[in-house]
């Protein structure tokens, strides 16, 4: 499809205004899937899809483009799509589910000053055969994790230092320091099917840090996709934190 043609549009309603801004960060975070198709598509073939949710009046967009399209190896018949996902250019949806979000918070006292925000945002500690983690929410006040595979580090427990390491775009890194609040372990026999997260929370951060974050709460500002952050636990927290 030549770029001076319209994309294809399609639109996908989420249940809630929370899970809509999951699924946005999620595909723009990874900034690239491969999906697969009956059909071929041409490289350079665009999609706009329109994400809606019952809270929402504008739509949030996310632009889709083919970069790759190569025959399936495990699946005969169908074609592996490589699809570039980046945000659209109007804000007026995500801004309003933002604010769905926060007023959503004023009801819970324990997050009133802090909403959480649904992120994708992978991570690893940095060592050789690091585990794989996902922030899974963000908010000024910390963030909760999940360890979407590999063994977490001994050290993961609750009350050690805790750092998470971000690099917004065009600014220095933004170093988000704390400690582990909680953790959780999956239950006998369920090990395989449910993933331990945990809860880290920030100390007081610095003016130019607490700045800086509050651009990514709001969605600007963020690292270039493919999103990746660094996870610090103990001692190495502590050596890394400003």
């Amino acid at each position: 499809m030549p770029r001076d043609q319209d994309p294809v549009r399609l639109r996908v309603s989420y249940q809630s205004p929370r899970s809509l801004l999951g699924e946005f960060t999620r595909s723009v975070g990874r900034q690239a899937v491969a999906l697969q198709s009956h059909r071929p598509a041409q490289i350079g073939t665009r999609f706009l899809f329109e994400l809606t949710a019952e809270g929402v009046r504008d739509k949030v967009e996310v632009v889709g483009e083919v970069v790759r399209c190569t025959p399936a190896v495990e699946a005969p018949g169908r074609f592996e799509l490589l699809v570039r996902y980046d945000a659209g250019a109007d804000r007026r949806g995500l801004d309003e589910a933002l604010q769905w979000i926060a007023d959503a918070h004023q009801k819970d006292k324990r997050r009133r000053a802090h909403p959480r925000i649904p992120f994708y945002l992978q991570a690893t500690d940095g060592t050789p055969g690091s585990a794989r983690y996902l922030v899974r929410n963000l908010s000024r006040g910390g963030a909760g994790v999940e360890i979407d595979s590999g063994d977490p580090p001994r050290a993961l427990q609750a009350g050690v230092p805790f750092l998470l390491e971000l690099e917004p775009a065009g600014r220095p890194a933004l170093l988000l320091h704390g400690e582990v609040v909680w953790r959780t372990r999956p239950l006998p026999g369920r090990a395989r099917s449910t993933n331990p997260t945990f809860g880290a929370r920030f100390g007081t951060l610095r003016p130019d840090a607490a700045s800086m974050l509050e651009k990514v709460l709001t969605l600007r500002g963020l690292p270039p996709a493919p999103w990746v952050a660094r996870v610090s636990f103990g001692m190495e927290a502590v050596a890394r934190m400003p």
